[in-house]
């Protein structure tokens, strides 16, 4: 079950970055981002690069990590609420 729930939410996950790619706010956000980060870089010198990148690399790992979970919250959520509940009629 494990490996179907991983599946699909790469599934998800892919189709959600493509949709957020036109996103005006999303946009906006990386570009602040971005700058931001071209000023930690210039301010530390030649490490920032190198720093930038383990910090990049550790903040995408603990994205996954939340995505996955809540990808996880909703489908389980999703299936609580389709399934049949005992003792009720419609």
């Amino acid at each position: 079950m494990t490996e179907i729930i991983n599946e699909l939410y790469y599934m998800v996950e892919d189709r959600t970055g493509q949709e957020l790619l036109g996103d005006e706010e999303v946009k906006s956000l990386e570009e602040q981002r971005c700058a931001l980060w071209d000023e930690v870089i210039h301010r530390l010198g030649e490490d920032g690069e190198g720093i930038r990148e383990v910090i990049r690399n550790l903040d995408l790992e603990l994205e996954t990590i939340h995505d996955k979970a809540l990808f996880r919250a909703a489908v389980r959520l999703g299936a609580e609420l389709v399934r049949p509940k005992a003792g009720v009629t419609g």
